[in-house]
């Protein structure tokens, strides 16, 4: 079993967007920094990696330590603003295997 959990979350804006700059290492950074808000130091010590980003989309792939994955979520789902314009960030599927990610709703 992996020691890891995985999440696609999708950041979604209030209102559209010009001058937005939107990059990996903003949108992990928009995630540390609730992890560090919420939770303090050791929150913010959470190592959290992009696996794949999707810019048009506003998509990434994550993945955090498995004993962080409810300190996480929580931490995204508390996020209200991304660089300064009203956002949310939605986890849409979560799982400590990866390849389920990219898996249908088929049920087995």
């Amino acid at each position: 079993m992996s020691s890891y959990y995985y999440l696609d979350v999708a950041l979604k804006f209030q209102d559209k967007t010009e001058n937005l700059v939107l990059t990996p290492a903003y949108f992990k950074g928009s995630i540390d920094q609730s992890l560090r808000s919420v939770f303090g130091e050791i929150g913010g010590l959470t190592e959290v990696d992009i696996f794949k980003f999707d810019l048009a989309n506003q998509r990434a792939i994550i993945r955090v330590p498995e004993d962080y994955y409810v300190k996480t979520r929580a931490a995204i789902t508390l996020i209200s603003k991304f660089q300064d314009i009203r956002c949310h960030f939605q986890v849409k599927k979560a799982s400590p295997i990866l390849l389920q990610l990219l898996s249908s709703n088929i049920e087995f």
